[in-house]
């Protein structure tokens, strides 16, 4: 359907399956001069009525609101107005009006005033994707509730947010209230008090968890060098991260600082490249590289001291965050082997020597020693 505005200001909505019924019926409000369908809802339509504005639900009015400016959008159960009669010169933030349909006003309220049930109540008599977002983050305030999770996850769900479901069941699955604390604090964006918790708790790992998901590197550097079990594998994943950082605002001087640290000889390619400074790029491609069997023995040599090492998932994630990814392989397969032995469950053997068919398939030095020897 689609509405008309005629030249006396009157309103008509008409159906456009109406091809032989030529007949517009009766206006449904006059003296409109502007009016806007909301972009996620076919059943809301704004209509600018003098100095008031109206919200039409499957044509039936809600209460008029005050209004002066001029409609932009109708999205989300809001309307975004700009008052140009006012703008002199530049567009200022005051200039936009952002006003509230009649269920939004009213879910606030209930939420503030009343409860998550009550509120949860009059959303399911008037669903929006908007309102089950409220509900969704006001149940998550009350995190330390059973319920209030539970009313949060099914919110998130009526939704479509799968992020927002996930999240929930992380949530279910902590036992300590501060980790939970930290962890709604993060979802609404308050990462430094989030981080305060971590830290609080003695869970630097998780601040600096948090700090990578959200891109903050400089802030990942930091907080790895006053940790006693950063490995150089971060520390250079962290550096290459901060080039690529400079990398993205052609920063190419600072840039090469950083890919300097980590050894990122695709990133000192870019900016020497960048800069026209071709010595230094002829430098690098022309470095002398160790042959693969120099890397191999010295592979082996190293693998002498892990051998003393148990096999367990946690040895084998260590040797594969140092960059030591043959020698992680090779400990996937003594475990698969050992658990084998044991009569292990069929499906975590399984699991256990893809494992170590994947680590090996990541390691070029392995890829290249077969070549070799073949």
């Amino acid at each position: 359907k689609f509405f008309v505005i005629d030249q006396g200001g009157s309103l008509y909505i008409l159906e456009t399956e109406m091809a032989h019924n030529v007949s517009v019926g009766q206006a449904l409000r006059k003296e409109v001069w502007g009016a806007r369908w909301a972009t996620d809802n076919a059943q809301l339509l704004a209509a600018a009525e003098k100095a008031r504005l109206y919200v039409l639900r499957d044509a039936e009015p809600e209460e008029p609101l005050p209004m002066q400016g001029y409609l932009c959008s109708f999205k989300d159960l809001e309307i975004t107005t700009a008052l140009l009669d006012t703008i002199t010169e530049k567009c200022a933030p005051q200039h936009i009006v952002r006003v509230e349909v009649k269920s939004l006003r009213d879910t606030r309220q209930l939420l503030e005033k009343v409860g998550l049930k009550e509120a949860e109540s009059f959303i399911k008599d008037n669903p929006h994707p908007k309102l089950w977002l409220l509900l969704a983050e006001a149940a998550l305030k009350s995190f330390e509730s059973e319920s209030a999770l539970e009313t949060a996850e099914a919110a998130f769900v009526r939704r479509g947010d799968y992020a927002g479901v996930r999240f929930a069941s992380r949530l279910h699955a902590l036992h300590s209230p501060a980790l939970k604390k930290a962890e709604v604090l993060a979802y609404f964006k308050d990462f430094d008090a989030a981080e305060q918790i971590y830290h609080n708790e003695d869970r630097r790992d998780l601040a600096i968890a948090l700090r990578k998901r959200l891109g903050h590197w400089f802030r990942v550097v930091e907080l790895l060098k006053t940790s006693v079990s950063t490995t150089d594998a971060q520390v250079k994943q962290a550096y290459s991260n901060i080039g690529d950082y400079y990398i993205d605002r052609q920063n190419w001087e600072g840039a090469l600082e950083y890919y300097k640290m980590s050894n990122n000889t695709e990133g000192l390619k870019k900016c020497y490249m960048a800069l026209e400074d071709n010595e230094s790029l002829a430098k690098l491609s022309s470095a002398p590289a160790k042959t693969y069997k120099e890397i191999a023995s010295k592979q082996n040599s190293e693998e002498g001291t892990d051998s003393l090492q148990v096999p367990s998932i946690l040895a084998i994630t260590q040797l594969r965050d140092s960059d030591r990814t043959l020698q992680a392989a090779a400990m996937a397969f003594q475990l698969a082997n050992l658990e084998a032995s044991k009569a292990s469950s069929p499906l975590r053997i399984k699991k256990l020597y893809i494992l170590a068919g994947h680590l090996y398939s990541q390691n070029s030095i392995g890829r290249q020693i077969l070549l070799i020897f073949k």
